[in-house]
């Protein structure tokens, strides 16, 4: 028993025995009330007497138990501050090139982007692809980025930046990058533009050419070279106009968004003070609202894409997870050509083919405009062949790569394009000319050139002994052009050679009239392409093998609702095209049930046949003992 109790009942006892030797009556009704409530008390210290032995020895177990996990805690808490040390730390390894020693790619392998970025500003144009060594496709596209070096080193200056070396600036700067290797090109002035195309080399190069001359000079001919649409701005293109820097700021970048480059961008050169733009498409031309929208780069690129609509149209997935198919589908029967895309060729063959029948499928009330557009289409499709043929018949069949060409000084070739030397007057004394001439502008005061015609007096003598050897004449320039035109062919046919219609699979006879077929279906097509080169894999997986076929190209109707597809059988050209749309809006195809499958198993027949004459094949069964015997055999 506690002593709070106990010393509670004895002041009880004391107030009983006052109260019983008082007369006083009045204090014992007080006494009994205190009586009631020193029952109650004495009721709860009867509970704290029957519950405090038990709680008692937890108590004292709880307390004991947590002074020692606080002097466990401290103990430990000094052991590791006296046995702390700094946290090592291992060196990344050493970065190592990662193009070979001679490339025509400057590495900057330590991933100093700022280095790389200010010695690319110095040229005109630079191509930079950084990458992390560890990609695959980093490793598969340094072939490609060094092979498009070697084609245009003579306008562009190739770079690569290592952005995975740990704690490189390129690493630490561009941490976010999730997919490798990015590619930009920088021009001398302005921001960046990234390349989002395939990772090969011709890509690349139709790339750059486009960052070189991102804007096509147009005279009085109308526009020739074009594919799908084509985009006119009438502007001042004086030195410094801000129009044309707007314009040709909004075609940069325009190469950015649009991989297919479908758009076109030309321009009208005009001594106006207010730019006007059209947009050229296949059944309207839309003009530029000037006095809605600011002439920007941005507010341009906005407009052209809002209001763009193709009845025929490339489609590159991205080769991961897209709706870009999806999408140019539109929930319709979709007719899907697969047919090489050649990005140094001028045009595709197949594709113009197919812009013949789709505007052929689509004039349902003979349009005055889209049947002129119709028109247009068919005579550049035969001046497009007839331009390859020629290239074909006059380019040298051995391509000799990059020329060496020796461009002398700007002072130089002054003296040069002035020379009277003639091609029959070849021992022509040219020094005296020069000095003649300089005489003359000593005496009217200019100043002595002496010493600068001693400096490039073999480079004058050179250059004059004929006129035609002068690198920026006429005549050496026109020859320039054609030895490019002929470099850029022999390329494209190395990558594959030109698919035309009337070479693989003209058919001759009576052309099925298809005109104004799209009004008259609920079962209109869409008119898509793809490259059969890349996207091979699309077409195995409806059953088509392309490198079976000659010209690599297949159509291929696709019902979605139906979920069912359409092969066209035999030689692919406009006749039989026509009859393959006419048949199906007709209902008159059947269902092709061609799967991967198929080809596998007709792969399988073909390697059965091939393998008939061998009577039998013995595999052996390797073990430990049997492996090196095995593996050393000679002529195995």
């Amino acid at each position: 028993m506690s002593l709070s109790t106990e010393s509670s009942r004895e002041a009880d006892e004391l107030s009983e025995s006052s109260c019983d030797s008082q007369d006083d009556a009045d204090t014992c009704p007080v006494h009994s009330n205190r009586s009631i409530d020193g029952e109650d008390n004495t009721a709860t210290d009867y509970l704290q007497e029957e519950i405090e032995p038990e709680i008692r020895p937890i108590l004292i177990r709880m307390l004991n138990l947590s002074l020692e996990f606080a002097i466990f805690c401290v103990i430990m808490i000094n052991l590791t501050a006296l046995t702390k040390d700094a946290p090592k730390i291992s060196k990344p390894p050493a970065a190592y090139p990662f193009f070979p020693k001679g490339s025509l790619v400057t590495d900057w392998y330590r991933g100093h982007v700022s280095q790389a970025i200010e010695y690319s500003r110095a040229n005109d144009i630079a191509f930079i692809m950084f990458y992390a060594p560890w990609d695959a496709e980093c490793q598969s596209g340094k072939k490609e980025f060094e092979a498009a070096a070697k084609y245009m080193q003579d306008y562009v200056s190739f770079s690569a930046v290592n952005c995975w070396h740990p704690q490189s600036e390129c690493k630490v700067q561009y941490s976010k990058v999730y997919r490798w290797p990015v590619l930009i090109a920088y021009p001398s002035h302005g921001r960046g533009v990234q390349y989002n195309g395939p990772i090969s080399a011709p890509h690349m190069i139709q790339f750059l050419k486009k960052v070189c001359s991102p804007i096509v000079r147009l005279g009085n001919e109308n526009p020739k070279d074009f594919e799908d649409i084509y985009l006119i701005a009438s502007l001042n293109t004086a030195p410094g106009s801000l129009d044309f820097a707007v314009f040709y700021t909004a075609a940069l970048n325009y190469l950015e968004k649009d991989p297919e480059y479908r758009i076109t961008f030309f321009v009208t050169p005009t001594p106006t003070k207010h730019p006007t733009l059209h947009l050229q498409l296949w059944n309207e031309t839309l003009v530029y609202p000037t006095h809605e929208k600011p002439w920007a780069p941005d507010e341009i690129l906005q407009w052209i894409f809002k209001n763009t609509h193709q009845i025929t149209t490339w489609v590159s997935p991205s080769g991961s997870k897209s709706l870009a198919l999806y999408n140019n589908m539109n929930n319709h029967p979709t007719l899907l050509l697969f047919t090489p895309k050649n990005p140094l060729h001028h045009s595709t063959d197949y594709y113009n083919m197919l812009q013949d029948v789709s505007q052929e499928y689509h004039n349902c009330n003979d349009n005055v405009m889209v049947s002129m557009h119709y028109l247009a289409l068919k005579l550049k499709r035969s001046v497009n062949v007839l331009h390859h043929k020629t290239l074909r018949a006059t380019c040298k069949a051995k391509s000799k790569g990059p020329t060496n060409r020796r461009i002398i000084s700007t002072l130089a070739s002054a003296w040069t394009n002035i020379s009277t030397c003639s091609k029959e007057d070849k021992n022509c004394n040219f020094l005296d000319k020069i000095s003649s001439f300089c005489l003359n502008l000593q005496s009217k005061g200019t100043i002595d050139l002496a010493p600068l015609i001693s400096l490039h007096t073999d480079e004058l003598c050179e250059s004059c002994k004929a006129g035609t050897d002068d690198p920026r004449s006429a005549e050496a320039l026109l020859k320039l052009y054609n030895k490019e035109k002929c470099r850029q062919f022999l390329t494209a046919e190395k990558l594959h050679p030109a698919v035309l219609e009337n070479e693989y699979n003209y058919s001759p006879g009576k052309v099925r009239n298809i005109s104004g077929l799209f009004c008259q279906t609920n079962r209109s097509l869409t008119f898509l392409a793809m490259d059969s080169l890349l996207n091979y894999h699309f077409a195995r997986r409806l059953g088509v093998d392309l490198f079976s076929r000659s010209d690599k190209s297949a159509a291929v109707i696709i019902g979605d609702k139906m979920e069912s597809h359409y092969i066209l059988s035999g030689p692919l050209n406009g006749k039989t095209i026509r009859d393959f749309i006419f048949n199906f809006t007709k209902n008159l195809l059947s269902r092709s049930l061609d799967s991967p499958a198929t080809l596998l198993n007709s792969n399988l027949e073909s390697i059965k046949k091939a393998d008939s004459n061998v009577k039998s094949i013995e595999i052996k069964e390797l073990d430990t003992k049997s492996f090196l015997p095995a593996i050393s055999l000679e002529n195995k």
